[in-house]
């Protein structure tokens, strides 16, 4: 029965009351709000990577339907990781040079 108790009013050292960044509702929310933006712009990024790709595919020769389909898969998928590298590196950029800032004016 103890450990039921225990179970349900977890462990003093994993309570979260203490860590700053859970007790300020507003960095909370923004780091959320930044979080579910990204993921957004990262779906969007790929799609449009696929789709570019699907609209200038190479002009190749190709020696059957499989070798076909596995090159044309694969370079559209190649173009969606890298519209993705491209839009996190946007995003670390806008994210990352503000922080950088405000830490600096702290000095």
């Amino acid at each position: 029965m103890e450990d039921d108790e225990r179970f349900l009013d977890g462990f003093p050292e994993t309570s979260d009351e203490k860590d700053p960044l859970l007790t300020d509702r507003r960095t909370l929310a923004r780091s959320a709000g930044v979080t579910v933006g990204t993921m957004i712009l990262v779906a969007f990024a790929f799609v449009g990577g696929v789709l570019w790709a699907t609209s200038h595919e190479p002009d190749l020769d190709y020696s059957n339907v499989a070798a076909e389909l596995a090159i044309k898969i694969g370079y559209a998928v190649l173009l969606g990781l890298l519209a993705v590298g491209i839009a996190l590196a946007a995003v670390a950029l806008a994210v990352g040079i503000p922080w950088v800032r405000r830490r600096r004016s702290r000095r």
